[in-house]
């Protein structure tokens, strides 16, 4: 089921802009199952991994306070999930003005850091897509166009709330900003 969007027009960030975060997934592959092919990093069930993803903000967005997010992957494993088995992430971001310096950290204070979590995932075969719930509003260090903005994105399989322990594959991350 596609979750409700917020107001704002959401912005799809394909995995193929992903960059390796201190415990990367896999290299992006592609995954084929008759109708067509997509692109994937297949995260770990056990280990939490993650990735960055670079992205420079739109002079159409302007300045942005907060953001939801969900992540959209794909079933990869022939390991199906079983009633009430469930995928999470987590995402944090961090803007860089010019003349800022690539030398920041990831802002992990109280609201910068969200979870987002998929649907009881009973009844997926494998090559269902599924796309977690969207986020509670994440802040963002109010950049604005022109801003180079990181996200990392992390698969956090050792969380309480993950509870399917194959690999799954991602093939993008849904934003959506709130403009202010």
């Amino acid at each position: 089921m596609r979750p409700a969007y917020p107001s704002n027009d959401p912005m799809f960030f394909p995995i193929e802009w992903a960059q390796d975060g201190s415990v990367a997934p896999g290299a992006s592959e592609e995954i084929n199952s008759g109708l067509g092919a997509v692109v994937v990093r297949k995260f770990s069930g056990v280990a939490n991994e993650d990735v960055i993803i670079p992205f420079e903000l739109p002079v159409s967005w302007g300045r942005i306070g907060k953001l939801q997010y969900s992540v959209c992957g794909w079933i990869t494993e022939a390991v199906l999930p079983a009633a009430g088995e469930t995928v999470r992430f987590t995402l944090q971001g961090t803007g860089i003005d010019v003349n800022g310096s690539l030398n920041v950290a990831f802002n992990a204070g109280a609201g910068y850091v969200q979870a987002s979590q998929s649907p009881d995932m009973n009844g997926y075969a494998q090559y269902d897509r599924f796309q977690t719930a969207i986020s509670d509003y994440m802040l963002v260090d109010t950049p604005g166009a022109g801003f180079k903005i990181f996200f990392n994105l992390i698969r956090t399989a050792t969380d309480a709330g993950d509870t399917y322990a194959q690999d799954v594959g991602v093939d993008g991350l849904m934003v959506y900003p709130v403009r202010t």
